[in-house]
């Protein structure tokens, strides 16, 4: 791709749905550019997780002309641009910065997305997709050179809001991990159960998976929903630097959920 000073921003729409294949992946999330003239310069992209007030304000607060979020504003269905959802539209257009989302297609990408990041980034082996959602498989599996303990501990690096839900005690000393960012819902609970996997890490679950987990006798890490949806757009930021030798920066902004 030719460097330039600056790209439009219809080049970052048209270069990152393709990239994440957005129109081939059914989302309730609207993926894409959210708000923006596709005419305007983008000279500096900030990414987060989030698209709440603070995250869009630290944004503009550094001039970035994009901001590039795992959860953007719209969820399938119409909203009243009142209350903080005005200020967000707002605070938006007023500074001339885009919003450009991306949710099921980045959890799920290889090698970009928060899933394969995290298998790697815990150094899994021999990964493989795993975890059915909605018709797609959304998660990685891989085989942890290492006990539980050490497996444990390898999270906490990773993570400060770290659960673990340890039922089963393992004596082993290399371990089947499957990894599925977010919230791990009952159908990626009843795959994990019914797998020969021990150990599954996600981002959050409910109380009553919590049971249904117990029973099982299966071992689970929470990460933290936040925590476990930082390291595609990371990924994602550091990709478009070396691509279009842009300047990009990643806004920290933990919920502690």
């Amino acid at each position: 791709m030719v460097i330039n000073n600056f790209y439009l921003l219809k080049n970052f729409h048209l270069y990152l749905d393709d990239l994440l294949k957005i129109s081939e992946i059914p989302d309730v999330s609207l993926n894409g550019v959210q708000v923006g003239d596709l005419n305007q310069e983008v000279k500096k992209i900030a990414l987060a997780v989030d698209s709440n007030l603070k995250t869009i304000q630290k944004a503009t607060q550094k001039k970035a002309d994009l901001l590039l979020v795992h959860h953007g504003l719209f969820w399938g269905k119409p909203f009243a641009f009142i209350g903080s959802h005005y200020q967000k539209i707002k605070t938006l257009i007023q500074n001339k910065m885009g919003l450009y989302a991306v949710h099921l297609p980045l959890d799920l990408h290889k090698p970009l997305g928060n899933n394969y990041q995290i298998a790697t980034q815990l150094g899994l082996e021999y990964i493989q997709p795993f975890g059915q959602y909605h018709g797609r498989t959304i998660g990685f599996l891989g085989h942890f050179k290492g006990s539980i303990k050490d497996l444990e501990t390898k999270c906490l690096s990773l993570s400060d809001t770290c659960q673990f839900l340890i039922h089963q005690n393992l004596q082993k000393e290399e371990l089947c991990v499957a990894v599925v960012s977010g919230k791990g819902g009952a159908g990626i609970l009843e795959e994990f159960i019914d797998s020969c996997c021990d150990v599954l890490i996600t981002g959050e679950t409910e109380h009553a998976l919590v049971n249904t987990l117990f029973d099982s006798q299966k071992n689970m890490i929470t990460l933290g929903h936040y925590q476990s949806e930082k390291f595609g757009v990371m990924a994602l930021g550091k990709h478009l630097t070396e691509e279009f030798d842009i300047e990009t920066f990643f806004i920290e902004q933990p919920t502690g959920y």
